[in-house]
């Protein structure tokens, strides 16, 4: 019989980017920036990002993130912005699961 294999891309499938530790970890860059700025932020970042996609860009990530950290107050953010991606290995930003999703996922 063959065998099924279901993968996850868990970004926004089962984990939401996790504003509290984007905040830590801006604030380890100089940077104070509060999670409830960033979540002000995030509707405009992900309509960028949506736009991007929408346009043919393949992973708008760095789009999304200046679009954020910059409509969170953050000047300059193209240093913050390069390297937060390259910490993404090892400290990734997508880490608060969703609830709900993790559930679904048991049942499946």
């Amino acid at each position: 019989m063959p065998r099924t294999v279901v993968t996850f891309d868990i970004g926004q499938t089962l984990v939401d980017l996790d504003l509290d530790f984007l905040a830590v970890r801006l604030g380890q860059r100089g940077p104070s920036v509060s999670a409830e700025a960033l979540s002000a932020a995030m509707p405009t970042a992900w309509r960028t990002y949506d736009a991007l996609v929408e346009s043919g860009a393949s992973h708008p990530w760095h789009e999304l993130m200046r679009t954020l950290l910059t409509g969170a107050g953050v000047a300059n953010p193209d240093a913050l912005v390069e390297w937060l991606y390259a910490q993404q290995a090892t400290h990734n930003l997508w880490r608060r699961p969703i609830p709900t999703m993790v559930e679904l996922d048991r049942e499946l």
